[in-house]
């Protein structure tokens, strides 16, 4: 809607074509938007149709006085890439050997929460020495930290900057725990959390923007106030000893992602939103 949603607006009108407007929860994040309310509720009202991939994120039209009748589309994962199975010789390259593992995997930033999992990490590492803490992904704002904090810690936090795709689902594997402390109402989804799900394992994250829509509280997952480092630290915890509730949320969780992460699932549905656009042409 902020990037795009004005040019294919005026495109749709000058050569008669239908509009569908994807919306991404920037409305959220750029509040100068509500200062031109005016404006994006005149592109939306062009649209043909306008989808999200969250309801959360579908609801942010409200602020600019539109009527919300945007359609949840929730994005979808290869399933068949990220799936359950072993990763021993990762294990053995990180020099982890049996230890209790969790996972960060996203853009090592704070907009994701980065801060929030080391702050936590600190907390459960106190009172479970043995466990590890193995953090993955895009460099971002909050990696020179994160690397200090491995100095630190001496083997207790690992990171992995940059990891390729294809390497992904073996870090998942490798984790009993992932933990999703993404921050801020922009969250509209989760792909790590989604990802983990289908990879069989225990989820704990913070309940904001769109995450409760993918973790259920308490079956697919557990779920703490966001912000609330304690909380997330404490859950981590919960999940350290218990293995029967690891497994029991694990197991729930991946028959989740079977029924409705599947990427090929989630195409046929936005096809079908593109070819009902062109049938109204």
């Amino acid at each position: 809607l902020l990037s795009y949603g004005a040019v294919g607006a005026y495109l749709a009108e000058k050569f008669q074509l239908p509009h569908i407007i994807n919306v991404f929860g920037e409305i959220y994040k750029f509040k100068s938007m509500s200062k031109n309310k005016g404006f994006f509720a005149n592109v939306l009202d062009r649209s043909y149709r306008q989808l999200s991939c969250s309801s959360h994120c579908g609801r942010s039209v409200e602020i600019l006085g539109v009527e919300n009748r945007v359609q949840t589309v929730t994005y979808g994962i290869d399933i068949r890439h990220f799936n359950p199975g072993e990763a021993k010789h990762l294990r053995s390259s990180l020099g982890i050997g049996a230890a209790p593992v969790v996972l960060f995997v996203g853009r090592l930033s704070r907009e994701m929460g980065l801060d929030s999992f080391i702050e936590a990490a600190m907390i459960a590492s106190s009172r479970y020495p043995h466990a590890r803490f193995v953090m993955v992904g895009q460099s971002g704002d909050f990696f020179e930290s994160a690397a200090k904090q491995c100095e630190l810690t001496k083997g207790r936090f690992i990171l992995r900057s940059d990891a390729p795709y294809a390497d992904l689902p073996d870090y998942y594997r490798l984790a009993d725990i992932v933990v999703v402390p993404t921050r801020g109402a922009r969250t509209c989804s989760s792909l790590a959390a989604m990802e983990a799900m289908a990879t069989h394992k225990a989820v704990v994250g913070f309940a904001v923007g769109g995450i409760p829509e993918i973790i259920e509280n308490g079956k697919t997952g557990l779920l703490v106030e966001p912000e609330n480092t304690q909380a997330l630290a404490d859950s981590i915890c919960r999940l350290l000893e218990d293995q029967a509730l690891r497994t029991r949320l694990a197991e729930a969780a991946y028959k989740e992602s079977q029924i409705h992460f599947d990427e090929d699932r989630v195409s046929i549905t936005m096809e079908q939103h593109f070819l009902d656009a062109l049938g109204a042409k």
